[in-house]
């Protein structure tokens, strides 16, 4: 994934298959032979990619990769429990991040904590 960053956090990711990429990052997992969740992190030199970071955990993509069909976490699960072989199909896709934020009324929240029916219309709490 390409991924933009604001603030040191991936906001935007893209999918982007890269033959250049992929043998770089096979070969280093192929020499360092990792167990479970590898992130591999690369910035392109001279037009061609360096591995400058490798994360042996999961990392704050590894949901955004599990919507684009690499589920780390389910792989490494059915693999020690139920002996299936790590398998994914990735598609490619955009992934956005975003912030959202509600403010609430203080008293009508605590009336619904109670079971207390909200007055009006419900446009306003």
């Amino acid at each position: 994934m390409r991924r933009v960053l604001r603030a040191g956090d991936t906001y935007k990711a893209f999918v982007e298959f890269n033959g250049g990429i992929e043998s770089k990052v096979r070969a280093a997992a192929e020499a360092l032979k990792p167990f479970g969740a590898c992130n591999f992190q690369l910035r392109f030199r001279g037009g061609e990619p360096w591995i400058f970071e490798i994360n042996a955990r999961c990392s704050g993509t590894t949901a955004a990769r599990m919507r684009v069909g690499f589920n780390e976490p389910r792989m490494i699960a059915d693999y020690l429990l139920k002996k299936i072989p790590p398998a994914f199909d990735i598609k490619q896709r955009t992934i956005l991040r975003y912030w959202n934020e509600i403010a609430v009324d203080t008293a009508s929240l605590n009336k619904l904590r109670t079971g207390e029916p909200l007055e009006g219309d419900g446009t306003k709490l």
